[in-house]
């Protein structure tokens, strides 16, 4: 399989948008996405499987599932980035130091996404404007994890920045949230449609999906941080 190293400085100036890029990174690297969707997909049918004869195992093991996820991110990442410093040693990473900002943020995700699916099941169950109202809001609020989610794992999983603490990288993924809401709802969108194309086919979205949702996001996301940095790193002026 072919191989590039594109500059970061691409990132920022390429006119191409997100998506192509994504497919152009997809295209290069393929066999090494594949590779870390493949372990993610292994997990989702373990829990899937485990589930249907012991539910809490199977929702622990949805839980673990951040692990892969963020093993899929940092391939993706590390491609976006062209870090070859980095290697090729994604799931290593994933499970090592970072396991545990990793497992708190996908936990949380998993838990918020429980509680406003069984607010949205309360709220059509009881019917009436209340009860729509209340189903309203809570799916509103699984949009609102579904853009965090899509935000969260580029943040997280970026090579280029130090590790910081996991509260640090929240109130970044709140302020990209507030300060760029068209692009990531333009990110969300697109990303909800390739995923509901590939559940449909149960096979793309064990193999290839996922990687190529990193990928997108990934590529949709750092030039945000990288403007907010080069802002906050800006030299102040002379004051008259």
């Amino acid at each position: 399989m072919a191989s590039r190293a594109e500059p970061v400085a691409r990132l920022r100036t390429s006119a191409a948008g997100p998506f192509r890029l994504a497919l152009s990174d997809f295209y290069f690297d393929s066999l090494r996405l594949i590779r870390a969707n493949l372990v993610w997909g292994a997990v989702v049918i373990l829990a899937v499987v485990v589930g249907i004869g012991w539910p809490l195992a199977g929702l622990i093991l949805v839980g673990l599932l951040a692990l892969p996820t963020a093993a899929v991110f940092r391939t993706a990442a590390d491609i976006v980035r062209a870090d070859t410093v980095a290697g090729r040693h994604e799931l290593r990473w994933a499970v090592g130091r970072a396991a545990g900002r990793v497992l708190i943020g996908g936990v949380g995700f998993v838990l918020a996404g429980i509680v406003c699916a069984w607010n949205i099941g309360v709220g059509l169950a009881n019917g009436g404007a209340p009860g729509w109202a209340f189903a309203t809001l809570a799916a509103w609020g699984l949009v609102t994890l579904w853009c965090a989610a899509l935000v969260f794992w580029p943040v997280v999983t970026d090579p280029l920045r130090p590790e910081r603490p996991l509260r640090d990288d929240i109130a970044i993924v709140a302020q990209v949230l507030l300060t760029e809401p068209r692009r990531v709802a333009r990110l969300a969108v697109t990303a909800a449609v390739v995923v509901v194309l590939s559940v449909v086919l149960t096979v793309a979205v064990l193999t290839l999906s996922v990687a190529f949702v990193a990928l997108f996001a990934c590529r949709s996301v750092y030039p945000i941080l990288d403007r907010m940095q080069a802002r906050s790193v800006a030299p102040v002026g002379p004051t008259a």
